[in-house]
């Protein structure tokens, strides 16, 4: 998403219209700008009023598509009508409505275009209103990964942002925005010459703020393409350009980037003390998700250390806040949607007030169609009734809803839970210490960078009800690999898709297949004495939107295991599964453990969609 500065304008011209209407929509609109990122239906609340207000302006003959006809080319009024669109597209924007969002900007750029054939195509409002327009069309288009239209629009807006002298700070974010479409598309050359350009402009302008986050951003890239050193220099850059600005908030994210750098560059010491530096900032200024992940980060550098009891002790640390931050989010939610609910009821008695309030004006001046109000006063208090009932039966089925969804957040939150429990993480942690001791550097890098990987899409899928099968199999095979190692090669796997599947189109819910390979591998492989092999497979059942996902090793298999163990363990898996395919209300979803002569096989049928 871009983000640029809204045009501020005072002194309005007061030659044209309703004066009062215009100066107020300045402050409202830079009010619904600020809501945009914090509180959405405040902003949709604020968007409605100020579209009313420029409706009430009789003079500027609004129209449904924002045109309008007015003398003397006074630009001053049009600006509220392109910021109302503005608006319109940042509110649905910010609400991932990208559809809504493209189509408001496409109408902002096409009213901006209209005015400028009528006032001139010099005008250098105008033009300025017409690159933000074009500017953030390419950020949606970049948002939805079509690069080449990004581009088109990218390409557009810069010509306009170089052209005027006075567009320049837009024409350093634009080029960031570029950096950042070509690091999308794993083109780190391009991005690094666009990061560059944008360094190259910010420093001409001795814009501070702007040097500093494009240093930052550049560093970032050089370091997730393993440019180290080079990542270094520019973060170091960043860090003073942000200390002299006092910006400790940006700071504590600086300082947390480069104590990853340093991890990386193997300086554990100069880690820790920037760990700690942006730790002691996040708590300061209350960035708790800042604060969650630097107590991971510290937590994974004092396991490297040799400091299991401290590492521990900030990994428990970390699930608590986690825990806590979830749980907050939750009642936020909770709360949103009850004071909506408080707001959509008062306004429905406003409306009625409104409505009364009309039938009784209407009696005093008209006492001969007495019957004929007083009729229409029943059937629209009869329309009240029944608009009141179905909004009662609306909201309790929205209320089962919330409760069906917080009961799988829930049950997809226990699954993660017992997915990463410390006996897990610090098995594969002690393995990679172990390459490390053993100065088998390359393995212990790659089994790192697996872990790593591994953490983030677990979390990622935890708060996902559905994603690709091509992503829940690629997590399921980084979590294989990763036991693999720690076993020594001990047994073999293959992964299956059969039957011309789309795994890449096909959404199903997410962490449904990891906890049986684990229970394959710890409770089937890895107590037979034989070499192990590992089966998952997934294939399409006839015409329906069904998969049959199987799970197969030759393991032990539950009959010869400790029956305690054994059945603790199949029964957390089962007990979760269940539930979670329960949930989707649907009659295809099953799950069923066959005992074979030797091993196990787990017969999954999962429902799914389509993506596109």
């Amino acid at each position: 998403m871009l983000v640029f500065f809204l045009i501020g304008f005072s002194g309005v011209n007061h030659s044209l219209g309703q004066p009062c209407h215009v100066i107020k929509l300045d402050s409202l609109h830079q009010r619904i700008r600020e809501l945009s990122y914090t509180d959405l239906d405040s902003a949709r609340i604020l968007l409605n009023r100020t579209k009313e207000l420029l409706e009430q302006n009789t003079e500027l003959q609004m129209h449904n598509t924002w045109f309008f006809q007015f003398e003397d080319q006074d630009i001053a009024c049009l600006i509220p009508l392109l910021r109302q669109l503005q608006l319109t597209a940042l509110v649905a924007e910010n609400s991932q409505n990208f559809s809504e969002a493209l189509k408001a900007y496409f109408e902002y750029l096409q009213t901006c275009e209209a005015f400028l054939k009528d006032v001139g195509l010099n005008n250098p409002s105008l033009m300025k209103e017409k690159a933000i327009a074009l500017a953030s069309i390419a950020g949606i288009y970049l948002d939805l990964n079509d690069f080449d239209q990004a581009l088109h629009y990218f390409s557009l807006s810069n010509k306009i942002f170089h052209s005027n002298e006075g567009l320049r700070n837009s024409l350093a974010v634009n080029y960031s925005n570029m950096a950042a479409l070509y690091e999308k598309k794993n083109d780190v050359d391009s991005a690094l010459i666009y990061y560059d350009m944008a360094i190259e402009t910010s420093f001409s302008l001795q814009d501070s703020s702007l040097l500093a986050l494009n240093y930052g951003n550049k560093a970032i890239t050089l370091m997730n393409s393993n440019q180290l050193p080079q990542a270094q220099f520019e973060l170091e850059n960043a860090i003073k350009i942000t200390e002299g600005l006092a910006n400790y908030p940006s700071l504590a994210y600086k300082y947390g980037n480069f104590g990853y750098l340093k991890f990386l560059m193997g300086d554990f010491n100069s880690a820790e003390s920037f760990y700690l530096k942006g730790l002691e900032l996040a708590e300061e200024y209350n960035m708790r998700n800042l604060k969650k992940d630097q107590l991971l980060n510290l937590s994974i550098l004092y396991d490297t250390l040799g400091k299991p009891q401290r590492a521990l002790d900030l990994y428990q640390e970390y699930v608590s806040l986690k825990d806590k931050i979830f749980n907050d989010d939750n009642i936020r939610e909770q709360s949103r949607i009850e004071a909506n609910y408080i707001f959509e009821k008062k306004q429905e008695e406003e409306r009625l007030q409104q409505e009364k309030e009309k039938l009784q004006m209407a009696e005093k001046a008209h006492q001969q169609k007495l019957t004929f109000y007083f009729l229409l006063v029943v059937l629209v208090f009869l329309i009240a009734l029944f608009i009141v009932f179905y909004r009662s039966q609306k909201l309790k089925a929205q209320k089962k809803e919330i409760e069906s969804e917080n009961k799988r957040l829930e049950i997809q939150y226990r699954l993660l839970r017992s997915q990463m429990n410390p006996h897990f993480l610090f098995n594969a942690l002690n393995t990679i210490n172990s390459y490390i001791m053993k100065e088998e550097n390359l393995k212990a890098s790659r089994a790192l960078q697996k872990f790593s990987k591994l953490v983030r899409k677990l979390l990622n899928q935890s708060t996902k009800s559905q994603i690709l099968l091509s992503e829940e199999l690629e997590m399921v095979e980084q979590y294989i690999e990763i036991e693999n190692m720690r076993f020594q090669k001990q047994f073999e796997y293959e992964i299956k898709v059969l039957g011309n599947l789309d795994s890449e189109n096909l959404v199903i819910p997410g962490m449904i297949i990891q906890p049986f390979a684990e229970n394959a591998i710890l409770h089937g492989l890895m107590p037979s004495s034989e070499k192990g092999w590992l089966e998952i497979k997934v294939e399409p059942i006839s015409d329906e939107k069904v998969l049959l996902i199987t799970i197969t090793d030759n393991g032990v298999g539950r009959k010869n295991k400790d029956k305690k163990s054994s059945d603790s363990h199949i029964s957390l898996s089962t007990e979760l599964i269940t539930e979670r395919l329960d949930l989707l209300r649907s009659s295809k979803g099953s799950l069923n453990i066959i005992d074979l002569k030797i091993g196990t096989k787990v017969e999954l049928l999962v429902p799914f969609n389509e993506e596109f």
